[in-house]
Parts: structure tokens; sequence; C-alpha cells
């Protein structure tokens, strides 16, 4: 009887040491689990941020081609870069909190952008976004201002005001599971 208690006693123990393990792995797990996906969330963040949110330069300089156009005395050009500025703004913050739209609202978003961008450089605008989307893919969602960080590549980058018009081309296209974007600036694509 005393062997038999023993062995009891012995079996409790350890089922009670297996449990505590178990409970402290599953508790490490889940604290891992959580603290991983704490990180993802704050990655997309981020990321998300870091895509939407508008340049501090974008704003700057628009507002100063807008100074230069009341300086110029062309008060209706300035009214309607304004409009068109207060746009593209009032479209960032709406897509703000979306982490996919529709390929129809990113096209629009981007034309937008692309007319205030070409604006500031250019009396003529000459800039177009296309879409060529394969039968079925109606409701494609994509990442909002897919296409922002090859734009402000084209303006930032050597001395555009030199150029003339760059008739910017922005295609987005499905093949399989991926979009391309495509842009093409005076015959250049990125």
């Amino acid at each position: 009887l005393e062997q038999a208690r023993k062995k009891e006693n012995n079996l409790l123990l350890i089922i009670a040491g297996l449990i505590l393990v178990l409970g402290i792995t599953g508790w490490l797990l889940f604290w891992r689990t959580r603290l991983l996906k704490h990180q993802k969330e704050k990655q997309l963040l981020h990321s998300k941020l870091h895509q939407i949110q508008m340049n501090p330069h974008f704003i700057f300089n628009t507002l100063s081609s807008v100074q230069s156009y009341i300086i110029e005395e062309n008060r209706q050009e300035a009214l309607d870069y304004l409009a068109d500025i207060a746009q593209v703004m009032r479209k960032f913050f709406d897509v703000a909190e979306k982490e996919l739209i529709t390929l129809e609202e990113e096209m629009d978003l981007i034309e937008k952008y692309l007319k205030v961008q070409c604006r500031r450089y250019y009396q003529s605008i000459n800039c177009k976004v296309h879409s060529r989307i394969i039968s079925g893919s109606g409701l494609l969602m994509v990442p909002p201002l897919l296409a922002r960080p090859l734009i402000d590549a084209i303006f930032s980058g050597s001395k555009i005001r030199d150029c003339r018009c760059p008739g910017i081309e922005i295609t987005y296209e499905q093949k399989e599971n991926v979009v391309e974007v495509v842009i093409v600036n005076q015959g250049v694509v990125i």
C-alpha cells in the first residue's frame, strides 16, 4: 500500500510538473505570439504612415508655387492650384486609415497628385494615368499611393525645371497575383 501511495504521489508530482511546464510554455508562446503580432502591427503602421504621410517639402513647395502665382497677380491660377492641393490633401486623409483601396480610387488619387506635381513645374499639364486590367479583376484592391515614391523620384531628381513637360504616363496592370506599376517619363520607363 505504501508503494502504491508513493507511486500515486510520484505520478501526481509528475502530472503537476507537466502541467506547470506546459503552462509556462503556453504562457511564453502566448506572449511571444503577442509580441510578434504587436511588432508586425507596428511595422505595418510605420510603413503605412510613411507611405501615406504628406511630405513637408511637397506642402511647402506647393504653397510656394501658390505664392508665386499671387505675386505674379495670376489669381485664377492660384485659386485653381489651391483647389487642386486641397483635393489631394483631402484624398490623402481619406485613404490614410485604409490598408487597401480600389484601383479606381488609387488612379484618381495618383492622377490628382500628379496634376499638382506637374503644375508646380510646368504651365501645361500633360500627365495621364492609365490602367489595363485583366478580365474579372474589377474589384482589384491595392495599397494606397502605390506609385507615389516613383513619382516623387521623378520630380526630386535632376533639373526638371529645365526640361519640357515630361508627359508622365502611369499604367497599372494586373499580372496573375501581382500588380505591376509602370511609369513612363519622356520615354524612360520606371
